[in-house]
């Protein structure tokens, strides 16, 4: 249970990670020579879980979902887990109250580090969650749209090799694709539900 590292004399904050759950451990720690701090170990007291469906009701495998805490002394508690083929996720946490979120920006895990394919992004959270023995919190995502169209010059013919990206008007939920115009000019994109901005580049 030692530790050794080397650091530059100055203040400090020390978080400790361990299975899943981090948090800080000492704040403003002035370390100006060579010193020993001891710390013990806050095991979670809490846990968070939960399904991620979508529109349908089916579980949504491969989506991030993390839960943060900051205290108004700068103290950090944070936690992280990936959805399993169900949806279904599981984050061990000290009890606290936290900021819960969800993003679909798939990061290759084992056993097959595998990803779905590419679509659009997704992202969304909700505050002021308070987890206190066994927490659950579900997500479910909008519908999945097709946004399609063509894209043409002053007289009215197609043209190839536009950029168009559809980015969410505002806040949260934050959303966002992008497609290519064909060589008629068409393009066709999926897109969660709502409200977005249209940028064109050529």
């Amino acid at each position: 249970g030692t530790y050794s590292m080397s650091l530059y004399a100055g203040a400090y904050d020390i978080l400790i990670s361990f299975e899943g759950t981090s948090y800080t451990a000492a704040t403003g720690v002035s370390i100006t020579a060579n010193s020993t701090r001891n710390f013990t170990l806050s095991t979670a007291q809490a846990t968070l879980s939960g399904h991620v469906r979508d529109s349908g009701g089916a579980g949504v495998d491969k989506i991030s979902v993390s839960a943060s805490s900051v205290s108004p002394d700068g103290s950090f508690i944070s936690g992280s887990a990936v959805t399993a083929a169900d949806g279904s996720y599981s984050i061990p946490l000290l009890s606290g109250t936290y900021t819960v979120g969800i993003n679909n920006t798939c990061m290759p895990m084992p056993p097959d580090f595998s990803c779905p394919p590419p679509g659009p992004s997704y992202s969304t959270s909700v505050s002021n969650i308070s987890v206190t023995g066994a927490t659950v919190l579900d997500f479910t995502l909008p519908p999945i749209v097709i946004l399609s169209g063509k894209v043409s010059d002053a007289n009215g013919i197609g043209v190839a090799g536009v950029s168009l990206s559809a980015n969410t008007t505002c806040c949260i939920p934050l959303s966002s694709n992008t497609a290519t115009t064909g060589t008629d000019g068409t393009y066709s994109m999926s897109l969660y539900a709502g409200a977005y901005d249209i940028l064109i580049s050529f």
